[in-house]
C-alpha cells in the first residue's frame, strides 16, 4: 500500500487536500521568515542607533586609543598610543640653553598613564612664530622620572628667540617593559626665565 492509499484508507482523507496543505504550510513559512528578518533588521538598528547616541554622550575624560606598531614582515614590533591633547599638559621654558618641559597628566590614574615610570621627548622640534621650522630636528631627549603623573624634562634648545616647542611623540617605559610610543602633537610656547 501506498502512502496516500493508506491516508485513504484511514478516514477518506484524499491526496488533494494534503498537498494543499504542504503548499499552504510553505507560504507561511516564507512569510514567518520574512518576519524574523525585518525584525533582526529593525533589532540591528535600535542598538547601532543607541550604541551612537551612548558615544555621544560620553564624557570628556574618553582617552585616545591603542594601535600596534608592525615591523618588517608584519611582526608587531610595539605598542603606541594615540593620545588627545587634553591628555597631558605641557608647559616649556627655556633656561640657561636648555629646554625645561613640565609635562603633567591630566588624569594621572587613567591608563597609559599610570603605568609609566620615566618619559621622555621621542620626537619634536622647534618653529618661529610664523610656523617656519626653526633649525633641525634635535634627537630624543633623556628619559626623566614620571612620578605622580608628572616628569620634568631637559632636552637642547633648537634655536633662539621666540620659539615653539611642537612635540609629535612621547615614549614612556616602566622596568622590564617595552616603551610605549604616545602620539599626539601638542604646539607649546617657550617662555625664557
Amino acid at each position: 500500500m501506498k502512502g496516500y492509499d493508506l491516508l485513504e484508507a484511514a478516514g477518506g482523507i484524499r491526496p488533494e487536500f494534503i498537498e494543499e496543505g504542504l503548499r499552504d504550510r510553505g507560504a507561511g513559512r516564507r512569510k514567518e521568515r520574512g518576519r524574523r528578518i525585518r525584525a533582526a533588521a529593525a533589532l540591528f538598528l535600535i542598538c547601532f542607533s543607541l550604541s551612537g547616541i551612548g558615544a555621544l554622550a560620553a564624557p570628556d575624560y574618553v582617552s585616545g586609543i591603542f594601535r600596534d606598531i608592525f615591523g618588517p614582515g608584519r611582526a608587531v614590533t610595539g605598542t603606541a598610543y594615540e593620545a588627545r591633547e587634553e591628555e597631558a599638559e605641557i608647559s616649556v621654558s627655556l633656561s640657561n640653553g636648555k629646554v625645561i618641559i613640565d609635562l603633567r597628566a591630566a588624569d594621572p590614574e587613567a591608563f597609559p598613564w599610570r603605568e609609566l615610570e620615566n618619559i621622555r621627548l621621542k620626537k619634536y622640534y622647534f618653529t618661529d612664530a610664523s610656523g617656519k621650522a626653526a633649525g633641525e630636528n634635535p634627537a630624543a631627549s633623556e628619559p626623566a622620572p614620571f612620578l605622580e603623573g608628572r616628569a620634568r624634562i631637559e632636552a637642547e634648545a633648537g634655536g633662539a628667540g621666540s620659539m615653539i616647542l611642537v612635540i609629535e611623540e612621547l615614549e614612556g617605559g616602566k622596568k622590564a617593559d617595552a616603551p610605549l610610543l604616545i602620539e599626539g602633537r601638542w604646539e607649546c610656547p617657550v617662555r625664557a626665565e
